[in-house]
């Protein structure tokens, strides 16, 4: 059965649209986009008023936790791509803190095999240190090789500031993208909740927000120093920002 969306709205960030047509589905793909109104065969047609529906490209969803391999009694690659592809994702990148750890082209390829057979395509985020133990940094050269795309200790930070120099470094020269687990973890071991008064009151240690945002300055710093030849600073992202001083960081 094909289907005809009357009088949706389409946006696309990529061509600057932003109107309201009608969109007609052949065989699973799109026949005709428009204003004007198309001749079809209501025999073998769906029609949908789209008034109050929005069509858009895919999401992309460059965070997710597949649990595999190792905690599959959380989240399989199964049920993480098929949930992405129903919320209308067609693109996400998978955490590596996973057991053993994305560290290695063996698991790459495995995650790869896996992922074959669904809508949504899979990319893979590597390990910056091996086992995500903080202390070495991994094999970046051989992980893009196999195919990732990104590199993390993600449910870690990075915390020795050597290990992320000389991880920058790298990463500048190879034009790699770095994402940072932000949490000066010394600060945060054992936490109940955000410090601050209620905190206090309840005698509860708290997560200040400062362990985030030292972090962000330290990165921001090796950066802007450890740029390449041409100028050229590492690329990095940073997770979980949660304060405006974070933002305030990265502004500047």
């Amino acid at each position: 059965m094909n289907t005809l969306f009357q009088n949706i709205r389409l946006i696309d960030p990529v061509s600057s649209t932003d109107k309201v047509l009608n969109l007609h589905i052949v065989d699973g793909e799109i026949a005709y986009c428009d204003t004007p109104s198309t001749d079809i065969d209501t025999t073998i047609t769906e029609v949908i008023d789209g008034t109050n529906l929005v069509a858009s490209p895919g999401f992309i969803d460059i965070h997710t936790h597949l649990r595999d391999p190792g905690y599959t009694h959380k989240e399989t690659i199964e049920t993480g791509l098929r949930a992405a592809a129903n919320g209308g994702f067609t693109e996400v990148v998978c955490m590596p803190n996973t057991n053993p750890a994305i560290d290695n082209g063996v698991v790459v390829e495995y995650l790869k095999s896996k992922s074959k057979e669904f809508a949504t395509k899979l990319h893979i985020s590597g390990t910056i240190t091996k086992g995500r133990e903080g202390k070495i940094i991994s094999n970046m050269h051989s992980l893009a090789n196999a195919g990732v795309v990104m590199f993390s200790d993600d449910g870690g930070c990075v915390s020795n500031t050597e290990v992320m120099k000389n991880a920058i470094e790298y990463a500048v020269t190879n034009d790699y993208l770095l994402a940072q687990h932000c949490e000066e973890e010394d600060l945060t071991n054992n936490f109940g909740m955000n410090e601050g008064h209620l905190s206090m009151k309840l005698g509860l240690r708290g997560y200040p927000k400062v362990a985030e945002e030292l972090i962000i300055e330290r990165d921001v710093r090796l950066c802007d120093y450890y740029r390449n030849k041409d100028g050229a600073t590492c690329r990095i992202h940073f997770q979980h920002l949660s304060s405006a001083g974070s933002l305030e960081i990265i502004r500047r």
